[in-house]
């Protein structure tokens, strides 16, 4: 008020919204400006104001860096006479484009994390790449007998299908035949073994890969072939491409809530 009181926000006033987004607004606003330019800001509300408070988000901090909207199940309990609601939400954007990761080629907010065990993976696979002068069969052998040394409960066991090496790093060697969804006419040509120029059997149920998508990856070498032309080549999966996984968890606590990014 103009009198510099404090006045109760009504919902049997007409302007009661209005009301709410004109206190928020600025707020807001000034929030993003206090954000660096790879931050992100966690708002919390419940059910009577989660959908304005969406669209004056969008306004302040563009549609394109909305990030996501999780729900907490706060576990409350209420006398609800219709239906008994026990969440509400969160709303989280970026400042930036941050989480545009093809915009301009460059990251700036950080929005997965390293998995367990992956660097132990990657020390032996130097060592052995030394030791045995990158002779990447020899490699391969030793990367899948130390996987055989590890505890189940090791971090680096449960990426064991790694095993395969190459000058590019360790990958695994994935099924390179179509998916079985019924579909009958899936590709069917000649694939050439690269040491005894020789035809390589066609999978049962075709190739996953069009002729030219195959001949694109045998030029980048990325597929895995056996010692000679009589198995079925697949394609390779490197752990560089898999060793970062997503981070959005949320759990419930009395306190209030935890959140990981």
């Amino acid at each position: 008020m103009k009198e510099g009181l404090f006045r109760k926000n009504s919902k049997d006033s007409g302007h009661y919204h209005s009301n709410w987004l004109s206190m928020m607004y600025p707020r807001l606003f000034l929030a993003k400006n206090l954000l660096r330019e790879d931050g992100v800001i966690f708002v919390h509300i419940d059910d009577n104001e989660v959908h304005n408070l969406r669209l004056l988000m969008n306004e302040i901090f563009g549609e394109e860096n909305f990030v996501a909207s999780f729900i907490w199940d706060g576990g409350r309990k209420n006398d609800a006479k219709k239906v008994s609601v026990g969440h509400e939400y969160i709303l989280v954007f970026a400042k930036g484009n941050s989480n545009d990761e093809d915009g301009n080629g460059e990251t700036t907010t950080v929005w997965k994390e390293r998995k367990e065990g992956i660097d132990e993976i990657y020390a032996k696979y130097e060592l052995f790449s030394k030791q045995h002068s990158r002779n990447w069969e020899l490699v391969s052998k030793a990367i899948q007998e130390w996987y055989k040394t590890l505890k189940e409960s090791h971090p680096s066991k449960s990426h064991e299908h790694y095993k395969f090496a190459d000058e590019k790093g360790i990958y695994f060697a994935s099924d390179l035949s179509g998916p079985d969804d019924g579909r009958k006419n899936r590709p069917r040509y000649e694939v050439l073994h690269p040491i005894t120029k020789k035809s390589v059997p066609v999978p049962a149920r075709g190739w996953r890969w069009e002729k030219q998508r195959m001949e694109e990856e045998l030029k980048k070498d990325k597929v895995h072939f056996g010692i000679d032309e009589t198995s079925i080549p697949n394609s390779k999966v490197y752990l560089k491409e898999m060793s970062t996984k997503h981070q959005a968890a949320f759990s419930t606590k009395t306190e209030g809530v935890q959140v990981e990014v």
